[in-house]
């Protein structure tokens, strides 16, 4: 059955091939009315390529070849104009790194296995995996709102159950006594100062000169992993 004029042509190419089912769409007409067409790539059957054809027409962004590192970057422009936090910024400019050999895929191209092989690869703590998993979420749920691709399957990628590393103990009372006991030693200071604020030791490290007000007895930290 013949396509409707500007929907694009099918065609079956000559010889013994494995894809031998060859589709053009229309992408615009020229100023005497011909038609300037665009491959879309050749199919094993006619149905694969009526289908191609199909959502080609439906949804030309999904053949655009716009690669993973591509959209990353647009995300990366989009969501840096809403988050301004440093250590947000930070902490996902890290985690973006593990992502690296996906830089030069076609977006639209990338399986849900190939996704699980990466996470299933890093050596890496279960929080980070989670933190990794959550970036790549952002970036392709960006792709299937702006039609990049037509699903977003990162939530199917397992990481496994979280397992407790750290065992956290409160220090007794006696064991804060001994610091105070031994202030001739800086690391008493730094413990001290942690134990009586409940500043992580990132927040401590930020602190400035001008953030600590010994007048009134007070310090303001400026920059923290989290709201609260």
């Amino acid at each position: 059955m013949k396509n409707s004029n500007g929907s694009g042509s099918i065609c079956k190419l000559k010889g013994k091939r494995r894809k031998p089912w060859y589709v053009r769409a229309t992408i615009e007409f020229s100023n005497d009315g011909k038609q300037i067409r665009k491959s879309i790539g050749t199919f094993a059957t006619k149905r694969e390529a009526q289908e191609a054809l199909y959502n080609y027409n439906k949804n030309p962004l999904l053949y655009s070849k716009k690669t993973f590192k591509n959209i990353l970057d647009l995300w990366w422009s989009a969501y840096t104009k809403k988050v301004t936090q440093k250590t947000t910024i930070n902490t996902h400019i890290y985690r973006m790194r593990a992502f690296e050999s996906l830089h030069d895929r076609i977006i639209a191209d990338i399986r849900l296995f190939e996704l699980q092989e990466l996470f299933d690869n890093m050596t890496t703590s279960w929080s980070f995996k989670n933190g990794c998993k959550s970036v790549l979420n952002m970036i392709f749920d960006f792709a299937l709102k702006n039609e990049f691709i037509d699903s977003n399957r990162v939530s199917f990628i397992e990481i496994g159950k979280k397992e407790k590393v750290i065992e956290r103990r409160v220090f007794t009372k006696k064991e804060i006594e001994t610091l105070w006991e031994n202030l001739d030693s800086k690391y008493c200071y730094i413990i001290l100062i942690l134990i009586y604020t409940g500043m992580r030791i990132g927040e401590l490290l930020n602190l400035k000169n001008e953030d600590i007000d010994l007048h009134n007895s007070c310090l303001t930290i400026r920059e923290s992993k989290t709201d609260a």
